[in-house]
């Protein structure tokens, strides 16, 4: 069974990964004809980068969750 802190550490990563989806497709990078067009090179919202990498950085603590979560019944 799945512990208490794996869950904990993949609800992180997953809100992580999410964060990152969502500010790369829908607010980073939009679609459109044709590309070369500046209405579709832009991104959506301006500090959409910044939200991938925190999403990014979300991601990777993640590993520190799981680190730091006390184990139930396990020596320290």
């Amino acid at each position: 069974m799945i512990s208490r802190r794996a869950w904990a550490a993949l609800l992180v990563l997953t809100a992580g990964i999410a964060l990152m989806v969502v500010s790369y497709l829908v607010l980073a990078a939009p679609w459109g004809f044709p590309p070369e067009s500046e209405k579709f090179s832009n991104p959506r919202l301006a500090f959409a980068p910044l939200l991938f990498i925190i999403g990014v950085m979300i991601a990777f603590l993640a590993a520190v969750v799981y680190e730091l979560w006390p184990q139930r019944g396990g020596k320290e």
